[in-house]
């Protein structure tokens, strides 16, 4: 049986999936941008956790070439910079699509080292 493992916002087929395809699918993941539409999401949900991801990003990349950076189109906000505090593994979980495929959900939590 055929199955999908979606990771980075694409579907990778195989008969098995190994623990490296699942480290892979999470690092692509959380390396993608996050579109404007998502920002904006965010910023209507709450100023707080937009500046909190922006506060998140100029960490991740300094202060000092991040404008230079997003005018090159080379950096901006990804998505490791909505996690917070968020560092601890969790877990993951197996969700199902009526189609027979199936995606892992990914668990963060605060982490209870200073």
């Amino acid at each position: 049986m055929e199955e999908a493992l979606q990771g980075g916002g694409r579907h990778v087929r195989k008969n098995k999936v190994t623990s490296g395809d699942v480290c892979w699918g999470i690092y692509q993941f959380f390396q993608k941008a996050i579109t404007c539409d998502e920002v904006n999401l965010i910023k209507a949900r709450s100023e707080d956790d937009y500046r909190k991801i922006l506060e998140a990003c100029y960490q991740r990349v300094g202060p000092h070439s991040l404008v230079w950076q997003i005018s090159q189109g080379v950096q901006g906000v990804k998505r490791i910079d909505c996690r917070e505090d968020r560092t601890a593994w969790w877990g993951l979980w197996p969700v199902w699509a009526p189609d027979g495929t199936w995606c892992l959900h990914l668990g963060l939590m605060v982490s209870s080292r200073a």
